[in-house]
């Protein structure tokens, strides 16, 4: 694996277990809560959005395979189980995992334009997955703390 990728893999690791963490041991009710009746997510929702957008980021960015995201849908996520989430995660990681793997240099130049959206390189797409993941691990930490906080 490229210098490069093997960086990108170990950084996308690094937030993928933050987020196993936030999400371990949680109950079934803290998965659909959320902090505030207005403008907060779930932990579920937050999941479902980050994976979303990490698969197209990274994996569909990489390969080229769409993955077919429905954003306005991850936003009315919901889960019964930490597992489900968690299997989610794994899945996508894999995915991110593989995709990076087959990442060569000059690969990463090369322009990619999702449907609807500008070109940008697609080392700019990982590079600003990476960036969007690690602002969702925040938030996901931060509901499990005012979950854990509530009265």
């Amino acid at each position: 694996m490229e210098p490069e990728a093997q960086a990108y893999v170990d950084s996308f690791h690094n937030l993928w277990e933050q987020a196993r963490q936030a999400l371990k041991d949680l109950p079934p009710q803290a998965l659909n809560w959320t902090p505030l009746p207005r403008d907060t997510n779930s932990a579920a929702v937050v999941v479902t959005h980050m994976c979303g957008s990490a698969a197209l980021g990274v994996y569909q960015a990489l390969t080229g395979v769409d993955v077919r995201r429905q954003r306005d849908a991850e936003f009315r996520a919901s889960a019964q189980t930490a597992a489900d989430l968690l299997a989610v995660v794994d899945r996508i990681e894999a995915q991110c995992r593989e995709a990076l793997e087959g990442a060569t240099t000059n690969a990463l130049a090369e322009a990619f334009a999702p449907p609807g959206r500008d070109p940008l390189s697609r080392r700019g797409w990982v590079q600003r997955s990476l960036t969007h993941l690690g602002t969702h691990v925040g938030h996901l930490q931060l509901t499990r703390q005012l979950w854990e906080a509530r009265s």
